[in-house]
């Protein structure tokens, strides 16, 4: 789940949906087979995600979201 702040435009349900995966600390590979999509489909929402975050890396997105409290943190839930 996400939630608009002024920092970010609102990401799409998928871009969500991967952003918690790297929040659970799945790789690109992990989250493509979890989600059925292929790896560079998943590059690609994350290229989309630190763009519309205006975010350097996925760590810093991931910070970012938490720390903003848009994104539920439960890394336990991906292993």
């Amino acid at each position: 789940m996400i939630r608009p702040s002024s920092r970010s435009a609102v990401l799409s349900n998928r871009e969500c949906e991967i952003l918690e995966h790297l929040a659970g600390g799945q790789s690109i590979g992990e989250i493509s087979g979890t989600l059925f999509l292929s790896p560079h489909t998943v590059r690609t929402h994350i290229k989309n995600i630190l763009r519309k975050t205006g975010t350097r890396n996925r760590a810093h997105a991931v910070a970012v979201a938490i720390g903003e409290e848009r994104i539920a943190y439960q890394p336990e839930a991906y292993r």
